[in-house]
Order: C-alpha cells, then structure tokens, then sequence
C-alpha cells in the first residue's frame, strides 16, 4: 500500500472563494440527500438508494457542480447509511448519519483522475477554481497513478491529498 501525502495549496482570494462555494455547495448536497432519505421514510415508509439520489443530481442547483465529485458526495452518506444499519444489526451504539453545519463538511472527494482536477507539476487545475500552486514537499514514490484526489480545508488552509 502506498501512503497518500496531503501538499498545501497556495491560493489567492478568487481561488478562495471558488473552493469555498464548491464546499458549501457539496455541503448541501449532502444536507439535501438526507432530508429526501428522511422524508421518504417518514412519508412513504420506503428508504432510498444511492442510484436514485444519483439521478437526482441533474437539479438545477446542483448541476453546475461536477458530476463524479457530486457522486462522491452522495456515496459519502450512502456509506453512512450503511455504517448505521451495520452498528444497529451488531447491536452497538447505531449514530444515525447527520446533518452537516457550516464548518463539518470539510472535504471535497474528485474519484476519477482527470475529470475536474488534474495535476501539471507543481500546479493543479480544480474546475472553475482555475490553476493553484501546490508545495509538493515530497514526491509519491515511482510517481504511481493518482486515482483520488481530496481537495480539503483544516484552520483556514487548503489541502489537497491525491491517493494512488
């Protein structure tokens, strides 16, 4: 297994702001698929699955958005979901999945290389955010293919982690 670094990114404000719209934008995403999930239980007694929620993201609002990282999203609760009912059929504590406030989101997961943010040495390119600067303070090892990459916000900086 080889190890996943995270590299700062050196933005200015426009790059700020793009980033922070795109996180927030996943941020209601996310908020918006477990509202429809609880609503269809509560409403109709019937849960919903990943591959409806998926076809939900032609919505107007979030189409502008790409489309594998809005699947990320989405699979994000999915695997929440499904961690809950695991605990619950184990008999631990189950911690139903929650709604993120602003500040809890976090992370933005891009899982096809190439599609919406891609790496030209010392720079990314991240959609609608334009090119970035990244300190690539060490290098991967055989420069391995990056199938993931995390774009991410920790005090105010912004990371990036391409996973192989």
């Amino acid at each position: 297994m080889l190890p996943a670094f995270k590299y700062r990114l050196w933005t200015n404000r426009n790059q700020e702001r793009e980033l922070g719209i795109m996180l927030e934008t996943h941020r209601r995403l996310y908020n918006a698929c477990l509202e429809q999930r609880e609503t269809a239980c509560e409403s109709v007694q019937r849960s919903i699955r990943y591959g409806e929620q998926s076809s939900w993201l032609t919505n107007r609002y979030f189409a502008w958005l790409n489309f594998s990282s809005a699947q990320a999203t989405v699979r994000r609760l999915d695997r929440a979901f499904q961690a809950f009912f695991r605990r619950i059929k184990a008999g631990d504590k189950p911690g139903y999945p929650r709604f993120k406030g602003h500040g809890r989101f976090n992370g933005i997961e891009f899982p096809a290389r190439g599609d919406g943010i891609r790496f030209f040495g010392n720079r990314q390119r991240v959609r609608y955010a334009g090119m970035i600067r990244v300190n690539r303070h060490r290098h991967l090892p055989e420069e391995p293919v990056i199938r993931t990459v995390t774009v991410s916000t920790e005090a105010d900086k912004w990371y990036v982690v391409p996973v192989p």
